[in-house]
């Protein structure tokens, strides 16, 4: 598979670029509205497409991690040794100067850390710089933080009286931060950075420290530190993060310490040194002991300098505890032997380790602070390169015996779920057409596998391939997740490797101490080799990990065959950028396509608002002919409202038949079987009998299907098929059967065209009316009146065993719903919220209605009964009303009189009701008017995008 081409990459990275600029508006339109939730969740996006940029323009990575004496180093230098088996590094400056990585800079590990630094090697044919050979990228103030906290976390586990924190405090501590500001800006610690610091720790301890980070999220701490950061200078930062760690002096030391020496160094983020710096006899910064040495110096100063030519120094012990990583330019003569490196870097990771736990009775001494930090400094490495995805190709090396490090297995999951995918049809798009996956296990010092065992050879050699792809790679390496099993959907996970060190087969084969290569096998090991390799082939275990057996045996067990070659024949088919392309392809546009949906949530476009002036046009032109029709004779508004309300009498004959009908179903048996169901909320119809079968006989504790069968049909008397499949799944109450019975008898008897034969006649064409009873429909549902009207008589039906001694008050009471929704067209039963979302989208489409009061109540003659402001006495307006039609037709018209009339003012107050529930049926969005066009210009600049390399 090729590389990409370098220029294709640089146009995605800078699409990248566009699209956080286009997150950074829709950051500042979301914090202008008041949004502080979409603007955190387009920050973390932004964050995201940060971090995949920057790793875009990269090489792609190998990296080699597991425990510490893993065999990691002997992969490292069969994959770069050149022809003659050595592993030298490069001076750009001058060809002639290189040093033995393996035998002048390597540490020794003897069975302990040997490290805390990443070791990078990469081959770069035209540097044309005159910098010094080796170049260190250091830790930044984000990720001091962060390993502090690690350790913190990790390692302070047991001890109890380890001062804890709570929102109350964390907030009376934020309502002072502002005596922190400082009058500089610094931009070493970003907004960004303190989020990442809260991610990686809710991430990683947020389930043994729920209480303690609860606190912190409810305090707002992060959102406050993260937007005032920028105002704080370094030598405050310990008391903003201290409260984290308990204040313990002694962390604060170390930090200050760290941080203090960053300082110095003026933040760099890369610096390069000359060959002394890595030396074992010299400055030997890869080795832990010099870590250890920080508190007091090593007494090796080195000198440094950054791409600008400006010229530093500091201690070996310094430089070990700030380096991240130390980067190695390989000679060309490892590219002659394996050209894929070429586009390849590798990287060796520290040993994993497990941590401290220390408990208040082991002293904070610089010994135990130096550990501490050494312990977190590698688990946040791993974890820190991941994140940013710039681990793209992984090899676990795991060793002959139990490494005893905690949460490895859950390392590996977490680079998983970040690089290849979360899951299987995640892991199936970035893989797609990859005949290698990313990810290799290397079962290292495969020799041991090998050897002769004289207590238990003899009985059966299948314990060596239990102990080594059971125990230990299913005990520390999957731990409790299925990705080996649920790898794609193409299949389990199959790219597993075995290496062994020739140095250490002395057992079976001869000649190498002696001669560098193996001669022979021992004679006396004959027998053994063939037993060995009869069981490995035929071995059930070893097939789950190696289909073809046979291959691996030859390629990893026979003479000078040490599974190295087959290994690197595979990274051939991962020395190229087509997977991690892949996959950073499906982060950016699944981001793109969160940052649309975020932005959109709120947005309300265009066509929303023509469907809300369509539906007040609508309203519009009804009411424009019933002014016509009423103005004629104001009496018709009266009949026209009459024939929408239902009487008594006919709703207590529908509800008398309809109890009739229930009372005829044995209510008890239907309950008795929604007991049943409800005891049993698996049971569903889309199930088979056999199955729902099974559902019951785990609920009821019976010994089989069979007798679950025998014990529900004979006797309980349960028709099973009925409890399975009948329609039981939505049993009703009674007074919701009832509600809905009324519902449907308004709707068939007062929404029916055919029942307006006089209006029509009278002007209302039948298209108009069709609109008017549609809308009274959906405005009824809208207000849920069958569930109000359920609600009412739950008392009279649900609960009393005589029913039919309460029709009459449930007639009664569905009847005032009914008509009460009739006379306001439902405007009564909307929420106090709903009129205003109403209010609000009149002003802003700019309709020009006139919207009803709460207080103007549809009247009746008996409400008439004195002559207040605004209204006339009951015997003035009996005088008005027997001549209603002249004074109608007088000119000029005496409004102030008119409009006081009941039937007028009640359709005046039907008639703008009406006009606002059309409206309110199209599910009014509010928003802000400029916020809305930013976010029109925001969802048009995301649409631009199209991150496909095709």
């Amino acid at each position: 598979m090729t590389n990409l081409p370098e220029n294709k990459l640089k146009e995605l990275a800078e699409s990248v670029e566009k699209l956080v600029g286009v997150i950074n508006d829709g950051i500042k339109c979301s914090t202008t509205f008041h949004h502080l939730d979409t603007s955190f969740k387009l920050k973390k996006n932004r964050r995201l497409l940060n971090k995949v940029r920057l790793a875009i323009v990269q090489k792609p990575t190998i990296a080699l991690f597991g425990a510490s004496q893993a065999g990691k180093s002997y992969l490292v230098k069969n994959i770069l040794s050149d022809k003659n088996n050595q592993l030298f590094i490069a001076d750009p400056r001058s060809e002639e100067n290189t040093i033995n990585f393996i035998k002048e800079a390597n540490p020794e590990g003897g069975g302990s850390e040997a490290t805390s630094l990443v070791t990078r090697f990469t081959f770069n044919e035209h540097s044309g710089k005159s910098l010094p050979p080796v170049k260190i990228r250091l830790l930044q103030a984000r990720d001091i933080i962060t390993i502090i906290l690690d350790s913190y976390f990790s390692d302070f586990k047991k001890r109890k009286n380890t001062p804890d924190i709570n929102k109350i405090q964390i907030e009376l501590f934020l309502s002072n931060l502002s005596e922190l500001y400082d009058v500089h800006i610094q931009h070493y610690l970003t907004e960004d950075d303190v989020y990442d610091i809260e991610d990686y720790i809710t991430n990683a301890f947020g389930s043994a420290y729920k209480n303690k980070l609860a606190s912190l999220k409810d305090a707002d701490y992060w959102r406050i530190i993260g937007e005032n950061i920028h105002k704080i200078s370094p030598n405050n930062w310990t008391k903003l993060f201290s409260i984290i760690w308990g204040q313990t002096k002694e962390l604060d030391r170390l930090f200050n310490l760290l941080i203090g020496e960053l300082q110095k160094l003026k933040f760099s983020t890369e610096l390069y040194a000359e060959f002394d710096s890595v030396l074992r006899d010299k400055g030997a910064i890869l080795n832990v002991v010099r870590l250890q040495q920080l508190f007091w110096g090593s007494g090796q100063s080195l000198r440094l300098v950054d791409e600008s030519g400006n010229n530093f120094s500091a201690d070996a012990s310094v430089l070990c505890a700030l380096g991240a990583e130390v980067i190695f330019n390989i000679s060309e003569n490892s590219i002659e032997k394996n050209p894929f490196i070429k586009n390849v870097d590798i990287l060796d990771f520290p040993g994993a380790r497990s941590r401290l736990e220390q408990d208040e009775n082991d002293p904070l001494t610089e010994d135990h602070l130096t550990n501490m930090l050494l312990r977190g400094k590698v688990a946040y490495l791993f974890n820190s390169y991941s994140l940013r995805y710039e681990l793209n190709n992984l090899f676990i090396c795991t060793n002959n015996r139990q490494s005893n490090v905690n949460g490895l297995s859950e390392l590996i999951d977490s680079w998983i779920n970040y690089n290849v995918g979360n899951t299987p049809q995640e892991r199936t798009q970035t893989l797609k057409n990859v005949k290698t996956p990313p990810l290799f296990i290397v079962f290292t010092f495969w020799n041991t596998q090998l050897e002769y065992d004289q207590d238990n050879d003899e009985k059966d050699l299948e314990h060596k391939w239990e102990l080594r792809f059971n125990k230990l790679f299913r005990g520390e390496i999957k731990g409790t997740f299925n990705w080996p099993t649920e790898w794609t959907q193409n299949g389990p996970f199959n790219n597993y490797f075995l290496l062994r060190d020739l140095k250490y087969s002395k057992d079976l084969y001869s000649g190498f101490e002696a001669l560098g290569y193996e001669k022979e096998l021992h004679s006396f090991r004959k027998g053994h080799y063939d037993n060995l390799k009869t069981s490995f082939e035929r071995s059930i275990l070893v097939r789950e990990f190696f289909p073809k057996p046979e291959t691996v045996w030859e390629q990893t067990s026979t003479l000078n065959n040490d599974g190295s070659k087959y290994i690197i024949q595979h990274i051939d088919d991962i020395a190229n950028n087509q997977i991690r392309t892949n996959r950073f392809i499906q982060l950016i546009e699944g981001s793109q396509a969160e940052i649309r949906s975020l932005l959109s949530e709120r947005y309300h476009d265009e066509a929303a608002d023509n469907k809300i002036v369509e539906a007040a046009a609508k309203a519009s032109e009804i009411h424009a002919v019933m002014n016509s029709i009423f103005g004629e004779d104001a009496y018709r508004f009266g009949q026209f409202i009459e024939k929408f309300t239902v009487q008594e009498k006919e709703i207590f004959e529908l509800y008398h038949e309809e109890l009739r009908k229930l009372a005829i179903i044995k209510a008890p048996d239907l309950k008795r079987y929604q007991f049943y169901r409800e005891s049993s909320p698996r049971l569903n119809s889309n199930k088979t009998y056999e199955e729902n079968l099974v559902i019951l006989m785990q609920d009821y504790f019976r010994s089989s299907p069979e007798a679950t069968e025998t014990y529900f049909t004979e006797e309980l008397k349960i028709d099973l098929k009925e409890l399975f499949y009948g329609n039981l799944f939505n049993i009703k109450n009674k007074s919701e059967v009832l509600a809905e019975q009324a519902r449907q008898y308004w709707i068939e008897k007062r929404l029916n065209v055919e029942h307006f034969g006089d209006i029509i006649q009278q002007g209302l064409n039948k298209t108009l009316l069709e609109r008017l009873l549609e809308n009274m429909k959906v405005s009824f549902d809208k207000c849920g009146i069958t569930l109000l009207i359920a609600k009412e008589i739950r008392m009279f039906v649900d609960t009393v065993n005589r029913v039919d001694t309460a029709e009459d008050m449930i007639a009664d009471a569905t009847v005032a719903i009914i008509n009460e929704f009739v006379t306001s067209f439902g405007w009564t039963f909307y929420s106090p919220q709903e009129k205003q979302k109403i209010k609000e989208a009149n002003d802003i489409a700019k309709l020009n209605l006139s919207l009803p009061s709460d207080e103007e109540l549809f009247l009746s003659l008996d409400r008439l009964d004195e002559e207040i402001e605004g209204r006339m006495s009951l015997e003035r307006l009996l005088e008005y009303m027997v001549h209603l039609n002249e004074h109608l037709n007088k000119v000029p018209l005496d409004m102030e009189v008119v409009k006081t009339v009941p039937m007028i003012k009640n359709y005046r107050l039907w008639r703008e009701k009406m006009k606002a529930c059309f409206i309110a049926n199209c599910d009014i969005p509010t928003y802000n008017i400029e916020e809305n066009r930013q976010l029109g210009i925001l969802l048009d600049r995301i649409k631009l995008f199209n991150f496909s390399l095709s």
